[in-house]
Protein backbone atom coordinates (compact mmCIF):
# COMPACT_ATOMS: atom_id res chain seq x y z
CA UNK A 1 0.00 0.00 0.00
CA UNK A 2 1.66 3.14 -1.03
CA UNK A 3 0.06 6.97 0.17
CA UNK A 4 0.15 9.83 -1.49
CA UNK A 5 0.14 13.15 -0.51
CA UNK A 6 -2.17 15.62 -1.39
CA UNK A 7 0.21 18.16 -2.05
CA UNK A 8 1.57 15.99 -4.69
CA UNK A 9 -1.51 15.52 -6.30
CA UNK A 10 -3.37 18.83 -7.04
CA UNK A 11 -5.35 18.58 -9.94
CA UNK A 12 -5.29 20.99 -12.76
CA UNK A 13 -8.59 21.55 -13.44
CA UNK A 14 -11.78 22.37 -11.14
CA UNK A 15 -15.43 21.20 -11.42
CA UNK A 16 -18.20 23.36 -10.46
CA UNK A 17 -22.22 23.48 -10.87
CA UNK A 18 -24.05 26.92 -11.65
CA UNK A 19 -27.21 26.48 -11.55
CA UNK A 20 -27.48 23.02 -12.54
CA UNK A 21 -25.17 23.35 -15.15
CA UNK A 22 -21.71 21.41 -14.66
CA UNK A 23 -18.22 23.21 -15.76
CA UNK A 24 -15.32 21.75 -15.77
CA UNK A 25 -12.29 24.39 -16.21
CA UNK A 26 -8.96 23.11 -16.97
CA UNK A 27 -5.62 23.71 -17.41
CA UNK A 28 -5.12 25.94 -14.39
CA UNK A 29 -2.89 27.13 -13.86
CA UNK A 30 -1.72 27.77 -17.69
CA UNK A 31 0.76 28.27 -20.05
CA UNK A 32 -1.93 30.39 -22.97
CA UNK A 33 -5.64 28.75 -22.91
CA UNK A 34 -7.99 27.91 -20.90
CA UNK A 35 -11.02 25.49 -21.77
CA UNK A 36 -14.23 25.02 -20.38
CA UNK A 37 -16.05 22.17 -21.14
CA UNK A 38 -19.92 22.16 -20.32
CA UNK A 39 -21.90 19.49 -19.52
CA UNK A 40 -26.64 20.00 -19.26
CA UNK A 41 -26.13 22.46 -21.91
CA UNK A 42 -30.02 21.86 -22.44
CA UNK A 43 -30.55 23.62 -19.06
CA UNK A 44 -28.46 27.05 -20.17
CA UNK A 45 -30.87 29.70 -20.65
CA UNK A 46 -28.07 32.45 -20.58
CA UNK A 47 -24.43 32.09 -20.09
CA UNK A 48 -22.12 34.69 -20.22
CA UNK A 49 -17.93 34.32 -19.68
CA UNK A 50 -15.44 37.74 -18.78
CA UNK A 51 -11.86 37.34 -17.89
CA UNK A 52 -10.70 40.47 -15.96
CA UNK A 53 -7.05 41.27 -14.68
CA UNK A 54 -7.07 41.63 -10.93
CA UNK A 55 -7.54 45.95 -11.25
CA UNK A 56 -10.64 45.10 -12.51
CA UNK A 57 -9.93 45.79 -16.31
CA UNK A 58 -12.65 43.92 -18.07
CA UNK A 59 -9.73 41.82 -20.77
CA UNK A 60 -12.75 39.58 -22.71
CA UNK A 61 -16.60 39.08 -22.76
CA UNK A 62 -18.30 35.64 -24.53
CA UNK A 63 -21.42 34.19 -24.66
CA UNK A 64 -21.65 30.85 -23.65
CA UNK A 65 -23.33 28.88 -26.55
CA UNK A 66 -21.14 25.62 -27.14
CA UNK A 67 -20.65 22.80 -24.80
CA UNK A 68 -16.30 23.31 -25.12
CA UNK A 69 -15.16 26.95 -25.00
CA UNK A 70 -11.36 27.92 -25.43
CA UNK A 71 -10.28 31.15 -23.65
CA UNK A 72 -6.96 32.42 -25.03
CA UNK A 73 -4.57 34.19 -22.73
CA UNK A 74 -1.97 34.38 -25.18
CA UNK A 75 -0.45 37.97 -25.14
CA UNK A 76 -1.23 38.57 -21.19
CA UNK A 77 1.43 39.09 -19.03
CA UNK A 78 2.13 35.74 -16.57
CA UNK A 79 0.00 36.24 -13.69
CA UNK A 80 -3.38 36.04 -11.89
CA UNK A 81 -6.89 36.90 -13.53
CA UNK A 82 -9.90 36.42 -12.61
CA UNK A 83 -12.86 34.31 -14.60
CA UNK A 84 -16.05 35.54 -14.29
CA UNK A 85 -18.88 33.08 -15.61
CA UNK A 86 -22.79 33.84 -15.42
CA UNK A 87 -25.10 30.75 -15.65
CA UNK A 88 -28.94 31.59 -15.63
CA UNK A 89 -28.39 34.75 -13.33
CA UNK A 90 -25.44 33.12 -11.00
CA UNK A 91 -22.51 34.53 -10.96
CA UNK A 92 -19.51 32.52 -10.06
CA UNK A 93 -15.72 33.91 -9.94
CA UNK A 94 -12.01 31.91 -9.93
CA UNK A 95 -8.13 32.85 -10.18
CA UNK A 96 -6.66 31.62 -13.21
CA UNK A 97 -2.31 31.56 -13.38
CA UNK A 98 -0.94 31.82 -16.22
CA UNK A 99 2.74 30.59 -16.09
Amino acid sequence: MSFVSPELTTPDYFIETIAKVEMKIYPNPTTENITLQISNMETLQKGILQLYTLNGQLLQTRLLSEAEVIVSLAGLAKGTYILKVQINEITEDWKVIKN
